[in-house]
């Protein structure tokens, strides 16, 4: 990817991630916050859906976000072996995190 794409999709990632957040709040803040927190009502808002998706897709846009924002920081490391290291280990941490989210409730 070029540097240009990679800067496009870093900024659209962001704007995404800005608005879905405030969504997001706004379901969270709704009412009151401690009673929001409690686990039957988190049970309930997670067995939504539409809700569920929206905090699914945050998830991985916060990761594309993330990882193309660590690839291009690390992207002078070319020829070191932890450039490699900490790109494949940033993957697998991903792929366990919505892996572990899916299999939560669905």
């Amino acid at each position: 990817m070029r540097e240009t794409k990679a800067r496009l999709v870093v900024h659209v990632t962001g704007i995404v991630l800005l608005v879905m957040l405030g969504i997001h709040g706004v379901f969270t803040v709704l009412g009151n916050i401690a009673t929001n927190m409690e686990y039957d009502r988190v049970y309930l808002l997670l067995h939504d859906q539409a809700y569920y998706l929206l905090l699914g897709s945050l998830l991985i846009l916060a990761f594309v976000h993330a990882g193309i924002g660590l690839r291009r920081s690390i992207v002078g490391w070319q020829g070191q072996v932890r450039y490699k290291a900490a790109f494949i280990f940033y993957s697998i941490l991903c792929a366990f995190v919505i892996y572990v989210y899916l299999s939560m409730v669905i």
